[in-house]
């Protein structure tokens, strides 16, 4: 009887350490690892080792190529699916915005600053945040919203596809 309390309690321990550890990690608790500010000194997202590939990062910009209609898995990992979708996403945008891009499925410097300057709109401030939507030129058309906290900075953004809202943390 006690070892099967035992075996209960560790279980109920691990699930509610997980469930509180994915709480607070959604509240921007990785605050060394999240977006803040204006977005062309985000990290770079890539396939390598050197670069972000995992994490809510990835995620808010496979949700940037899906309102392109360039992708549909926002799974949070940057694999050969997303860096063709970001090449496409970039000839997009060189031939509508900005010639400068590199067209390399990398997402650096110039590609972070087209995305905020061609598809993020403001739209309100609410309380303590200034809230926007990611409109692009896909058909039909799709958009998603995005949040930055008026005193830090730091952005977060609503899941297209589960309305829930997500920190911009990623790994180191």
């Amino acid at each position: 009887m006690q070892g099967r309390f035992t075996a209960a309690a560790t279980r109920t321990a691990v699930v509610l350490a997980t469930v509180l550890g994915v709480a607070l990690g959604t509240t921007g608790s990785a605050s060394a690892h999240v977006v803040t500010g204006g977005w062309s000194d985000n990290d770079q997202l890539c396939q390598v080792s050197s670069c972000v590939n995992t994490g809510n990062l990835v995620r808010l910009w496979q949700s940037m190529l899906w309102v392109e209609n360039l992708y549909s898995d926002i799974d949070g990992q940057f694999g050969p699916n997303t860096a063709n979708a970001t090449v496409r996403w970039q000839r997009l945008y060189n031939s509508r915005e900005d010639p400068n891009i590199a067209t390399d499925g990398w997402v650096g410097t110039q590609t972070w600053r087209a995305a905020e300057r061609s598809g993020l709109y403001h739209w309100y401030d609410q309380g303590s945040y200034e809230y926007y939507s990611y409109l692009g030129y896909g058909t039909p058309a799709h958009a998603f919203n995005m949040r930055k906290h008026i005193t830090t900075g730091v952005w977060s953004f609503e899941h297209p596809f589960t309305n829930v809202w997500l920190d911009t943390s990623h790994g180191s």
